[in-house]
C-alpha cells in the first residue's frame, strides 16, 4: 500500500510529469535513431550484394551501439566501414552517457525524493484527537516531547525541513512535515480537534503561527515562547493564551536557588501552600545528628524530602548521620520553615557575608538580579555590554568574565556563589572551570542551553546547572495537566499523582514507597486541601492525592510500579 502511494505522488508530482514528457522525446528519439541506423544497414549491405532480415538489421544496430560487437555481421566495403563506426560513436554518446545521465536525472533522483517526503508523513490520520502540536524541531520542542510522552499525551512535532523531519523520524519521533506559515499545515494535523498547539520558533514565526492556528480552531489552546518581553502582549494579541518568557523563568529560577539573603532557609518552589526549602547543613544545628534525634516532623512540622550530597540527591533513613557538607531539603508550610530558620539557621557573621557574583548581563542575568534584590540579597555582575551596566553603581563592573583580573575586581576569591547565565554552553563551561579553580569552596549554578552539556558542567564543577529546556516541558505539561509538576532543578521535580489503588488502606509508614519507587511523600491532597504535615501512620484513602518528590527516573519508576 506505501509503495502504491509512492508511485501516485510520484506520478501526480508536476516535476515529474515535466520529466517524464522529457523522457519520452528521449526515447522517441532514440527509437528514430535506431530505426535510421537499421535502414542504413540494409541499404549498405545491398549495395555489398548481402540481404538479410528486419529483425537482424535491428540486432546488427543495437550490437554495436551498445559496443557489444561480437562480429558475427560485418561490411565488407570502407563505406560500411564508416558507417559502423559512425553508429559506435553515437552509440558511446547516448547509450553511455546520455541515456545513465537521463536516467538517473529524471527518474532514479526524483524516485528517492519521492520516498523522502512519503516517508514523514504530510497529514495526521482522521482519527487523532486530543494531541499536541509542537511547532519546530528545536531543542525546546524536543524536551517539550520527551516531558509530555512520559505523561502519555500523544504530540507531534510539525517541522519544515525535509531532512530534519526524516532525521527525527528515524529516531522515533512522531512528525509531520508541513509550512508552518500554512493553513492547510494546521487542518492537515487535526488542529480543530487538538488539546494544544505550542509556537516555539522566534517571535515573529510565533505570531504568524498563532495567528493562522486561532482563526483556524478559536477553542484550541494556543500557547508560545517569547525572546523578547515586549513580544508577551504582541503575541497575545495574536491570540496565544499563554505565554512564557523562558529566559526570565530561569534568571528568576537561579535566584531563587543562590544562598543569600537575610535567610539561609532558602525556599526554593512552592506547590499551593506546601513550600521547599534548601538549607546548609553547616549553617545549622543539625549537623552530625541524626533524623530520629532531630524528628522535624513532630518538633518543627517538616518533612526531610532529601539531601543533596554534593551534585548527588539522596533520600535520608532515619538512623542517617547528616553530614556537615550537605544540603538539606526540607518540605512544610512557609510558617514553619521561617519558625526552623529561626531556631534552627545560625547567624552568618557581617564580615563573612558575600555577595553573589552574576557573570552575564542578558536576560537570564538580569532576572537573576532582580530575584536576588527582591531577597535584598548583595550581588555584583560582570558583562563586557556596556548597554547592560548602570553608570557610577559599583556593583556593576564592565569586563570579560573570562579575564582574571576583571573576575579579582569582582571579588571572585571571596564570594560564597556565583551564578554563570551567558548564552553560550562553551563559555559557561569555561567560566565555571574558571570559577571552581579560583574559589574552590564556592556554590555555582550554571546556566545550560543545550541539554547534552549539562554533564559536562557538573563535570567541569557546577552544583547546579538549570535549563529552560526542562523548565519549558515543565510548563507546558502543566497547561495540559494543571498544577501536577514543578521543577526544582534538574531531574528533580515535585509532582502530583492520584492515589494508586493498590496503596488505598495502607499507611505511608507501611507504603514502603520510598524503596518501591525513590520518590518520597511529602503532602498529600483530601477532598480539595493540602494537608502539609504528614503523619507517618495517617491511612490513606481512595481519592487523595500525593504530593511526591524525586528524580525524573524515581518519577517514571512510580508510574510503572503504578500504572
Amino acid at each position: 500500500m506505501k509503495y502504491l502511494s509512492q508511485v501516485a505522488v510520484f506520478l501526480t508530482s508536476g516535476r515529474n510529469k515535466l520529466n517524464m514528457r522529457f523522457i519520452m522525446r528521449f526515447a522517441a528519439f532514440m527509437a528514430a535513431l535506431i530505426a535510421l541506423y537499421s535502414v542504413l544497414f540494409h541499404l549498405i549491405m545491398a549495395m555489398e550484394g548481402q540481404k538479410y532480415s528486419t529483425v537482424t538489421g535491428l540486432y546488427w544496430t543495437l550490437t554495436v551501439m551498445s559496443t557489444l560487437g561480437f562480429g558475427d555481421i560485418t561490411f565488407s566495403s570502407d563505406l560500411g566501414r564508416l558507417f559502423t563506426a559512425l553508429v559506435i560513436f553515437s552509440g558511446l554518446i547516448f547509450f553511455m552517457v546520455m541515456l545513465p545521465f537521463t536516467f538517473i536525472q529524471f527518474i532514479y533522483q526524483p524516485w528517492l525524493e519521492t520516498q523522502k517526503q512519503t516517508k514523514v508523513p504530510v497529514a495526521l490520520p482522521e482519527e487523532t484527537a486530543g494531541h499536541v502540536l509542537l511547532t519546530g524541531a528545536s531543542d525546546l520542542a524536543k524536551s517539550i516531547y520527551a516531558g509530555l510522552k512520559q505523561y502519555h499525551i500523544p504530540c507531534f512535532i510539525i517541522t519544515e525541513d525535509q531532512n530534519e523531519a526524516e532525521d527525527l523520524f528515524d529516531k522515533g519521533y512522531s512528525i509531520m512535515r508541513g509550512d508552518l506559515d500554512n493553513a492547510e499545515t494546521y487542518l492537515a494535523a487535526r488542529v480543530h480537534s487538538s488539546a494544544m498547539v505550542a509556537a516555539l520558533r522566534d517571535d515573529l514565526k510565533n505570531a504568524g503561527i498563532a495567528a493562522t492556528v486561532r482563526e483556524l480552531a478559536p477553542e484550541t489552546l494556543l500557547t508560545s515562547c517569547a525572546r523578547h518581553e515586549n513580544s508577551i502582549d504582541i503575541l497575545k494579541f495574536a491570540g496565544c493564551r499563554e505565554v512564557f518568557h523562558f529566559d526570565r523563568m530561569l534568571g528568576a529560577a537561579i535566584g531563587r536557588r543562590v544562598f543569600a539573603g537575610k535567610t539561609r532557609c532558602n525556599i526554593i518552589g512552592s506547590f499551593e501552600d506546601l513550600c521547599i526549602a534548601e538549607v546548609p547543613v553547616e549553617s545549622t544545628t543539625l549537623a552530625g545528628k541524626t533524623l530520629l534525634e532531630l524528628n522535624l516532623r513532630v518538633n518543627m512540622g517538616l518533612n526531610v524530602a532529601g539531601i543533596w550530597m554534593g551534585r548527588q540527591f539522596q533520600s535520608v533513613r532515619p538512623k542517617s548521620v547528616i553530614d556537615p557538607s550537605s544540603v538539606l531539603l526540607l518540605a512544610g508550610t512557609k510558617e514553619r520553615l521561617e519558625y526552623f530558620d529561626r531556631f534552627c539557621v545560625l547567624d552568618k557573621p557581617e564580615e563573612k557575608k558575600s555577595p553573589v557574583l552574576v557573570l552575564g548581563g542578558g536576560q537570564v542575568g538580569q532576572a537573576a538580579i532582580e530575584n536576588l534584590q527582591a531577597r535584598e540579597a548583595a550581588f555584583r555582575l560582570v558583562d563586557k555590554n556596556p548597554a547592560v551596566l548602570r553608570e557610577g553603581d559599583a556593583r556593576y563592573i564592565l569586563g570579560d568574565a573570562e579575564d582574571i583580573a576583571v573576575l579579582r575586581k569582582a571579588g571572585i576569591e571571596k564570594v560564597d556563589c556565583v551564578a554563570i547565565t551567558t548564552h553560550n554552553d562553551d563559555l559557561n563551561i569555561y567560566l565555571t572551570l574558571f570559577c571552581r579553580k579560583l574559589r574552590p569552596e564556592a556554590q555555582i549554578i550554571a546556566r545550560c542551553n543545550l541539554n547534552r552539556n549539562m554533564k559536562s558542567l557538573y563535570g567541569a564543577g557546577a552544583n547546579l546547572v538549570m535549563s529552560s529546556s526542562t523548565m519549558a516541558s515543565n510548563a507546558v505539561i502543566n497547561l495540559m495537566l494543571p498544577d501536577s509538576i514543578y521543577m526544582l532543578t534538574e531531574g528533580l521535580n515535585i509532582f502530583r499523582l492520584d492515589l494508586p489503588a493498590a496503596l488505598a488502606g495502607k499507611t505511608l509508614r507501611n507504603s514502603d514507597l520510598r524503596n518501591l519507587t525513590r520518590c518520597n511523600v511529602v503532602s498529600i491532597r483530601r477532598k480539595g486541601r493540602m494537608q502539609v504535615e504528614l503523619n507517618p501512620d495517617e491511612v490513606f484513602a481512595e481519592g487523595d492525592e500525593l504530593i511526591l518528590i524525586g528524580s525524573t527516573e524515581a518519577q517514571e519508576q512510580f508510574i510503572r510500579h503504578f500504572p
